[in-house]
């Protein structure tokens, strides 16, 4: 993968890792959650987000292990429930389809 492509799938990856993390923040009755998770999320999306910059080649399968790889690490470093991290990864591993178009690009 070339520099540029890097460049874009690493941007296309922050937005959707945002909007993942965004909606999983503040979805209905995230508010009592929201200060206890909000440091533990932003670090493993941080954590993908450079995998992902640093992968030679990047397929649904190897993302899904980085993802799974980050918010098991963060999650437990943070104490976080099982449901927590299990919301975030569904909702970051559903960030793949734009990531992958963005790839074909």
């Amino acid at each position: 993968m070339d520099n540029k492509k890097k460049i874009g799938v690493g941007l296309v990856g922050l937005a959707a890792l945002g909007a993942a993390a965004a909606a999983y923040l503040y979805r209905k009755g995230g508010e009592k959650d929201r200060a206890k998770i909000k440091g533990w999320v932003l670090k493993a999306k941080g954590e993908l987000l450079e995998n992902l910059e640093s992968s030679k080649e990047l397929s649904q399968e190897r993302y899904h292990e980085l993802v799974d790889k980050a918010t098991k690490k963060y999650g437990h470093a943070k104490k976080a429930t099982a449901p927590e991290r299990k919301r975030l990864q569904k909702d970051l591993k559903s960030a793949w389809s734009k990531i992958a178009k963005e790839l074909k690009s």
